[in-house]
């Protein structure tokens, strides 16, 4: 089994930029935060692909910038009266007796929600709008019930809570121009005799992005492989695995969905319906980002 690391296949630039040109805030406290959501974005839409921003954008890229309208937590106590018991001494001449007296006691719980919601936008380097709307994350918990007038809620947890949402929010962001979610790796199936070698250049092809090559010499291994008495279907079915992957590298993603679907057929392999989900979920977003002319094809 090979391994091909998509920070090699994608060594090849899609003919556009992307930069981010800062963050706005809607009132004067959110003012530290402007520069860590500007670092942040950027930061995801370098790192996303080796160094390579996947954007085609005609005359002069892409500018993405936006304004932060909230950062912060929402707090909101919730009482209720429970019975409970309480032991009381009680003296007697000159002795004292301890006895338990039942009354009405009030307990408080504490409903936490950390809100980071940023206005963004994409426009081209002419200052044509793109994309214009807002990107808001959510978390919310609630505390343990607690005897007293309050149940507080720890001030680091809310603050690495407030950090969190914030780095989420700037890969949605960054997601907007580099939409596709790359696997780490990619997992490339070695074929046995005759067709090592043709699968061996296949990786090589894919290596080098050449997407079309890739797809052929996969295709030859099958030829090479249906001719060979008694090979096993779940074979065949990884060469048509490899070719998917090829293909949703090259954005070809209605090739991949019949190539997972050959597979499927030949071996009903979890890994294969996974990734034909996944395959079918990013070819929507492609063409909804193609529509906004934001989206760009492999070479």
């Amino acid at each position: 089994m090979l391994v091909v690391r998509p920070s090699v296949i994608n060594a090849q630039t899609y003919g556009g930029s992307a930069s981010v040109a800062g963050f706005a805030v809607a009132r004067p406290e959110l003012a530290p935060l402007a520069e860590p959501m500007r670092i942040d974005v950027e930061r995801f839409m370098l790192a996303g692909h080796g160094g390579v921003v996947r954007v085609v954008q005609a005359g002069g890229g892409l500018v993405v910038s936006g304004q932060v309208d909230e950062h912060g937590v929402h707090l909101r106590s919730e009482k209720e009266q429970v019975p409970c018991k309480e032991k009381v001494k009680v003296k007697q001449g000159n002795s004292e007796q301890e006895s338990e007296v039942k009354r009405d006691c009030v307990r408080t719980r504490t409903h936490w929600e950390a809100v980071v919601a940023v206005r963004t936008q994409i426009a081209t380097g002419q200052g044509q709008l793109l994309y214009l709307r807002p990107v808001e994350h959510r978390h919310s918990g609630v505390t343990s019930w607690h005897d007293g007038t309050s149940a507080p809620v720890p001030d680091a947890k809310l603050r690495d809570e407030l950090n969190a949402l914030r780095l989420d929010v700037a890969r949605t962001i960054a997601w907007l121009v580099v939409p596709h979610k790359e696997r780490v790796t990619a997992t490339l199936y070695d074929c046995p005799k005759p067709a090592t070698n043709t699968c061996k250049d296949g990786v090589r092809l894919l290596a080098a992005s050449n997407y079309d090559g890739a797809l052929n010499a996969y295709a030859h291994a099958l030829v090479q492989l249906k001719a060979t008495p008694k090979m096993k279907k779940s074979t065949l079915a990884e060469v048509h695995w490899n070719r998917a992957i090829v293909a949703r590298y090259g954005r070809q993603f209605d090739l991949a969905v019949t190539e997972l679907q050959a597979a499927l057929a030949l071996e009903n392999a979890a890994s294969y319906r996974r990734e034909l989900d996944e395959v079918r979920a990013a070819a929507v977003d492609h063409v909804r980002l193609i529509d906004q002319g934001l989206g760009g094809s492999a070479p």
